[in-house]
């Protein structure tokens, strides 16, 4: 059975656009909808955030949780590349966890994520590499050159 969702994109200007799609349609559907109804805004310009985190334009709203009525806010204050996904893959079988994050935050926010995400795992005991090196947790996305969707 086909399930769908209203689901809004509110801008700065408290413009809002309203469309209804399934829960597996991507949602470059509704973002791109957005910059037809809006053409004061430039396509490609500012950011789509749900719950203040940015979206992926190819993923869906399942991917997301995303209940009718929900709402994305955009913001032409972001640009959305500051922000990457990064996975962390575990070896031993406990499964991979991503998270966006900022390209200047440090990795010790993905570290901590992965650490709660696997209570089994005493905090530091993991090592972390990216492209065969260890990394630190002080250290940026930005400073390793890491891009969106990179694994660790």
């Amino acid at each position: 059975m086909t399930k769908y969702v209203t689901l809004s994109v509110r801008d700065e200007e408290y413009r809002e656009i309203t469309r209804t799609m399934r829960t597996t349609d991507k949602l470059h559907t509704l973002i791109d909808f957005y910059y037809d109804m809006v053409p004061a805004v430039a396509y490609g310009e500012g950011a789509f955030l749900h719950r203040g985190e940015p979206v992926d334009r190819m993923k869906t709203p399942a991917d997301y949780g995303m209940r009718d009525r929900d709402e994305l806010a955009f913001s032409s204050q972001i640009d959305s590349s500051t922000f990457l996904t990064l996975t962390v893959r575990e070896e031993e079988g406990l499964g991979s966890f991503s998270l966006t994050l900022r390209t200047t935050d440090q990795l010790r926010d993905l570290m901590d994520f992965c650490y709660e995400m696997v209570p089994t795992v005493d905090y530091g005991d993991g090592v972390f590499l990216f492209n065969g090196r260890r990394v630190k947790g002080h250290r940026t996305p930005e400073e390793l050159g890491m891009v969106d969707g990179d694994w660790i």
